[in-house]
């Protein structure tokens, strides 16, 4: 995808799937920092503002037009 080129999914759907790959992610067990910054670059790359905070109990993703964050309690295990 180029610069100027736009993502053809909805704003909903972008956000759906960061939120998605960020829970798998998580759940994979990948480290703090890794998700963090694959959820960075993710989300620019898709053309979103997200602030990711990951722990080894819990993943809470921001995104820059929604009132409230997302937020994924994973159990611990």
């Amino acid at each position: 995808m180029d610069a100027t080129a736009r993502p053809a999914a909805s704003y909903a759907q972008r956000i759906a799937f960061v939120s998605e790959i960020s829970a798998r992610l998580h759940r994979y067990g990948t480290t703090a920092q890794r998700l963090e910054a694959t959820v960075m670059g993710l989300s620019q790359r898709l053309d979103l503002e997200c602030e990711a905070w990951s722990n080894p109990t819990g993943l809470i993703l921001s995104f820059s037009d929604r009132a409230s964050p997302w937020a994924a309690p994973i159990p611990p295990g």
